[in-house]
């Protein structure tokens, strides 16, 4: 009967606890409206500088996800993003913002 006690009094202080690590603080809307403002859908390899180097991360692959000029013209269908989509999986900070999915 104390096991249950205890048990029940730690579930009742760790349940949130657990429920906060795993779901973010912010809601993404506010952070995506401000992008689409400042950069519009503007794709990498259009940008106006010589070269331009956005570093995400993907988590289905466990790995980072490195979006410029050249992983553009290698391969299109994954790198050649809007730089506002790209630079939004960048700030996805898990506490904060949720994970910014792109394509699939």
């Amino acid at each position: 009967m104390i096991g249950f006690i205890i048990f029940a009094g730690l579930g009742y202080i760790l349940i949130p606890k657990f429920y906060a690590l795993s779901h973010s603080n912010y809601n993404r809307k506010g952070i995506e409206g401000i992008v689409e403002k400042l950069f519009g859908y503007v794709p990498i390899k259009d940008a106006l500088t010589k070269e331009i180097c956005i570093v995400a991360y993907e988590y289905n692959s466990h790995e980072p996800r490195i979006y410029s000029k050249y992983s553009a013209s290698e391969d299109p269908v994954t790198f050649d993003v809007g730089i506002g989509n790209a630079s939004e999986a960048s700030s996805a900070a898990p506490i904060y913002f949720d994970p910014k999915v792109i394509g699939d």
